[in-house]
């Protein structure tokens, strides 16, 4: 079976990525009908209290490209790469795809749409997601035959066949000593020590290579019933985004108490994923309810784990239920506003009566209402969101404005809070990352 290791598989995907640019770069000179756009931004980040170092230097290359290759083939591409300091971070590609016109078809990296809630909150649920940096995620695309079918005059079938299952995309974490080490500010962290008969047990940690064939060639399916663009009905098989992990424990005795090595095993398995989806908009407002639910049947599962201090940790399954209200452009001479509001309720819902499982959290947050708005008058643009969680007593605040100089450069400074309104605080993404609150200063040019 083919293996690689983590670092390998960086390099390999780096490689692949700086190719497939010159490729593009080449097929934009000699493409009768091109658009190539590339932009570069650079950006200071300060940071309240990381647990390492609280300042940051944050650099982001993204290309985008349309090419016709025929007068019924157009090749598709947008991606990105992102830098901590000098630390590359892993490439994102949302889009890599030839479509085909009169099939209505095209092949390669693409998004589904499935979702609203997966697309408007990057959740990393169907389409997997890029989080370097989790308060701001982004949607990334699978790979395979994307269809859409008219099936009558109201409703359509978008069909994805996946190929190969590309998983979330999170800050790098570097396996080279006992204890991981996150390559940069939103990594987490790793325990030291493992609890057992009241003693602290001293813990390392090994990352396995990961089996190619077994874990991301896997064939998944996704089917998408619209209705006149307003009811959608859904239903996809296809690999969980976030790998589940067998923590192979062996401990070592010595005279000094012992020692427990955890050799890190990730695994992608299958899960169900059904969908229900309805929009009533007019002229000014619109509104969105959705409800989502996923299924991955893991008691069924041989985990075949070597002892007692061995455990399973698997994504558990949830319901989603997620409304949103938003107003059209509200727009004069030289100003343009408009807002939302939205609220996602999670709930586990089928747990492992194993007692060597042990259930995480497949989402950032157990619930969210948030309310956001966005302003551009003249030259500067501000966009400002508030969060609030219920369950986590807890609140995430985030602004940004933005000066554009001119079409191609432009300034921007931007802030984040984390906080906690009560002591009771889970520990859940708020209140693990309460001193993640940001300043930052950034410039942006497009070529």
């Amino acid at each position: 079976m083919f293996h690689f290791n983590a670092n390998f598989s960086f390099k390999f995907v780096c490689d692949l990525i700086k190719t497939t640019t010159l490729l593009l770069l080449w097929i934009s000179v000699h493409s009768a009908h091109s658009e190539t756009q590339i932009g570069l931004s650079l950006e200071e980040q300060f940071y309240q209290n990381t647990g390492g170092s609280n300042l940051w230097t944050w650099t982001q290359f993204d290309f985008r490209g349309s090419y016709n290759l025929s007068t019924t083939t157009r090749l598709k591409v947008q991606s990105q790469i992102e830098m901590y300091n000098e630390i590359i971070q892993w490439p994102g590609v949302f889009e890599l795809a030839l479509h085909y016109k009169p099939w209505k078809s095209h092949f390669g990296i693409g998004k589904t749409n499935f979702s609203y809630l997966d697309k408007e909150l990057a959740l990393g649920v169907v389409d997997p997601q890029l989080a370097h940096d989790p308060l701001n995620r982004l949607q990334l695309g699978i790979l395979g035959w994307h269809q859409n079918i008219k099936l009558n005059s109201s409703w359509n079938l978008n069909a994805s066949l996946e190929l190969l299952s590309l998983p979330n995309f999170k800050q790098r974490v570097s396996f080279d000593t006992a204890t991981p080490q996150a390559l940069g500010p939103w990594g987490g962290s790793y325990s030291n020590y493992l609890v057992y008969s009241g003693r602290l047990i001293p813990l390392s940690y090994k990352l396995s290579d990961i089996n190619i064939f077994e874990n991301l060639i896997k064939p998944g399916l996704i089917l998408n019933f619209k209705k006149s663009n307003t009811f959608s009905v859904g239903y996809s098989f296809k690999t969980k985004n976030e790998a589940s992990l067998s923590l192979d424990n062996e401990v070592l005795g010595s005279t000094q108490g012992g020692e427990v090595r955890s050799n890190i095993q990730p695994e992608f398995t299958y899960q169900h994923i059904l969908k229900v989806s309805q929009v009533f908009k007019n002229r000014s407002n619109e509104i969105t309810l959705e409800a989502l639910a996923t299924y991955s049947g893991l008691n069924e599962r041989n985990l075949g784990l070597k002892n007692k201090f061995s455990k399973y940790l698997s994504p558990d399954d949830r319901l989603y239920l997620w409304g949103e209200f938003k107003t059209s452009n509200f727009k004069l001479k030289h100003f343009d506003a408009k807002w939302k509001a939205s609220y996602l309720f999670t709930q586990p819902t089928f747990k492992s009566k194993s007692t060597s499982v042990v259930s995480t959290s497949s989402v950032l947050f157990k619930d969210l209402l948030q309310v956001g708005m966005e302003v551009a008058i003249r030259n500067t643009s501000l966009k400002f969101d508030i969060g609030y969680s219920f369950k986590d007593e807890s609140y995430l605040s985030q602004l940004k404005v933005n000066y554009s100089l001119n079409s191609k450069l432009g300034f921007y400074v931007s802030g984040n809070i984390i906080g906690a309104v009560s002591e009771n605080a889970t520990e859940d993404f708020f209140s693990n990352y309460l001193g993640h609150d940001r300043f930052a200063l950034g410039a942006r040019y497009d070529f």
